[in-house]
């Protein structure tokens, strides 16, 4: 499936989410909520969640917070999504 495909159905913080992703790279729930300037994790664990149940995102590691020394989870895109380089 390619992201052109996937896009339309995707809610617009679902699209927000996967794009952070997209365009930074693998990240935990909290890197992806400051590289959308959001406040609140629950603004993107519940999106998260969702792109990983959808397939469109994979779980690739655990990793130490930073800011809290606990184990969370770093996702990042699913194989099984291609995305276009060409404009």
């Amino acid at each position: 499936m390619s992201y052109a495909e996937i896009r339309p159905t995707l809610s617009k913080r679902n699209r927000q989410v996967f794009e952070a992703v997209l365009s930074g790279g693998p990240a935990t729930d909290r890197e992806v909520k400051l590289r959308l300037g959001f406040d609140d994790m629950n603004m993107v664990r519940p999106r998260i969640t969702s792109l990983l149940e959808d397939g469109y995102l994979n779980e690739i590691a655990q990793v130490r917070c930073e800011k809290t020394n606990r184990l969370v989870r770093l996702v990042g895109l699913s194989k099984e999504v291609k995305v276009d380089t060409h404009p």
